[in-house]
């Protein structure tokens, strides 16, 4: 790493640019992660960026409601893709034969799907292992849950990387809306706690690891100040600059 950093100091910027722009965009990618010189000279001069489709030919948006994908694309994009048998659906019937599909997150260009990560793109898709049985809550009143968000970045890494965030369960699960249900010493307790412990699937592993993260700044309130009285919203995240912000209980974001 000494001696790739060293390349930098040693080749004029003008002269090590011109090698850097003769790469492939896949190649480029790979020098990006040799170092921090590396990255921080690429970046600057956005030479990944340049190699990278400056338009958008199709996407695909998911009805929460509904429950369904559609894929939108424009006609002449359509076309080309077709010629060159790169056909994108928003039919995963290769991951689940089901009438309707929940996408519970996406993340540039791969969804994830109940316990499955796909890129509708290539048809490639794999399946998460089962939580291990201590990450699970088995008390006998339960009062949290958990949400999943995939993290990825196709300019870092092949890796991608699944959190399971814990989430507080709302009142109305229980058919009433006091808080008799719910034990008043987890009632009590700040939120999000210190430190805050998130379950992590990581492809380069292939398995489930805990992590723990040390808050910054004050708690947002109490368990019992964020437990809300109805079934909550679907809580998006956006993953950008390598941190996830997860929207979470009485809209506070999470980093």
């Amino acid at each position: 790493m000494e001696q790739s950093e060293g390349i930098v100091l040693l080749l004029p910027e003008d002269a090590l640019a011109e090698i850097f722009r003769r790469l492939p965009p896949h190649s480029l990618a790979v020098l990006r992660c040799v170092c921090g010189a590396w990255r921080a000279f690429i970046d600057a001069r956005r030479l990944l960026r340049n190699e990278l489709p400056h338009f958008l030919a199709s996407f695909l948006i998911n009805f929460h409601l509904l429950k369904s994908l559609q894929l939108l694309s424009h006609p002449s994009a359509a076309s080309n893709a077709a010629d060159l048998d790169l056909t994108v659906s928003g039919k995963l019937d290769h991951v689940y034969p089901l009438p309707s599909v929940h996408v519970m997150d996406h993340c540039n260009g791969l969804i994830l799907i109940h316990d499955t990560v796909a890129n509708p793109a290539t048809r490639w898709s794999a399946r998460l292992p089962l939580l291990p049985p201590s990450c699970l809550d088995r008390s006998p009143q339960r009062h949290f849950y958990a949400n999943r968000y995939i993290a990825f970045d196709p300019a870092v890494s092949p890796h991608y990387e699944v959190l399971s965030v814990r989430r507080i369960l709302y009142k109305m699960s229980w058919g009433n809306e006091d808080h008799h249900h719910f034990d008043p010493a987890i009632e009590a307790l700040e939120w999000p706690p210190s430190p805050c412990a998130m379950h992590i699937f990581s492809s380069r592993t292939g398995r489930w690891e805990e992590t723990s993260y040390v808050r910054e700044g004050d708690a947002a309130g109490t368990v019992a100040d964020m437990r809300g009285d109805s079934i909550p919203r679907k809580r998006n995240a956006v993953y950008w600059q390598n941190k996830l912000y997860v929207l979470c209980e009485t809209n506070i974001l999470m980093r």
